[in-house]
């Protein structure tokens, strides 16, 4: 059972690290995209090079200053963009933890009869020939009841969490839609020259 448990807990970790690398390499990438769009916007059509459009009291010509402003508007973006994707990792971290103690729960059951032996062994009233069909009954209700409270616990904790994971999921959807909305339009109707971009990326 302990090497089935660290076969579990290994696969739970590598899964993770996975997960958490694919969403540093997608604010990575979202973020460099969306740069390099302004950038070669901004130089195409001698404008300022901004993200998105700001106020600030410097001289909007001065390349230092929007080299500044540029910046600061990318650590906003990056930001904004981990907490989209952090929200996606709420998500999928309970997730794997159910997934796992769901494995566990069916290894054990899998397992059942080899446990209950060597629980019957380990007892010395197990060596009484006369008694030994009963202790091995004995562990072997213990071993099931074991997998019933386990079971339980795997039903209480998705419960609890299913309250928070609604919340998450319509949190989600409805900034998403309005994201894409006003993002997309946004996008769209600035510049033939972020068409092309688009249909680069796409393509």
């Amino acid at each position: 059972m302990r090497k089935k448990l660290d076969q579990v807990k290994g696969s739970c970790v590598n899964n993770l690290r996975g997960f958490f690398k694919t969403i540093v390499f997608l604010i990575v990438w979202v973020s460099f995209n969306l740069t390099a769009m302004t950038i070669v916007v901004g130089l195409v059509q001698q404008e300022p090079i901004y993200l998105f459009p700001v106020w600030h009291p410097f001289d909007i010509n001065n390349l230092v200053f929007q080299i500044i402003i540029l910046l600061w508007q990318q650590y906003f973006l990056s930001t904004m963009i981990f907490m989209a994707f952090g929200g996606g990792s709420m998500l999928y971290i309970p997730y794997v933890h159910i997934k796992s103690e769901v494995n566990l729960l069916k290894y054990a059951l899998r397992k059942i009869e080899s446990r209950a032996h060597e629980m019957a062994r380990k007892r010395k009233a197990f060596r009484d020939a006369s008694i030994k069909s009963k202790v091995l009954s004995e562990c072997y209700k213990k071993c099931l009841k074991m997998c019933v409270e386990h079971h339980l616990e795997i039903l209480g904790y998705f419960y609890r969490g299913k309250r928070l994971t609604g919340i998450i999921y319509t949190t989600g959807f409805f900034s998403g839609v309005i994201a894409c909305t006003f993002g997309g339009y946004n996008i769209t109707s600035v510049s033939k020259y972020i068409h092309v971009f688009i249909k680069i990326q796409v393509f």
